[in-house]
């Protein structure tokens, strides 16, 4: 694997790993007080780190080398994956938890 490639596929990797982690750490706060809106994480971080998770996963394809075309093509690929395991994440923990 190139490393282009190597790096890209890492900050991809990152930005699904944080917003795994964002959709576990809200699971952590909400689920035994519901205190989503009282809590200090919620208020002033889980936003901007969400948005910033996305970010990472949109940029990544443009770290990699090809034609500008695919790249953006893949850069809404990557949004994409990211906007479902978002809503995957999500669907789960209302099944799961019913939060």
């Amino acid at each position: 694997m190139k490393k282009h490639s190597l790096v890209s596929w890492v900050v991809f990797a990152a930005g699904i790993g944080l917003i795994t982690f964002l959709q576990i750490k809200a699971v952590t706060i909400v689920y035994p007080y519901w205190g989503w809106n009282k809590s200090h994480f919620a208020k002033h971080f889980f936003w901007p780190l969400l948005g910033f998770a996305f970010v990472l996963c949109l940029l990544a394809p443009l770290l990699t080398k090809g034609p500008l075309a695919r790249r953006f093509v893949s850069c809404l690929f990557a949004g994409l994956v990211a906007a479902t395991v978002y809503a995957a994440l999500a669907f789960a923990i209302l099944s799961l938890y019913g939060v």
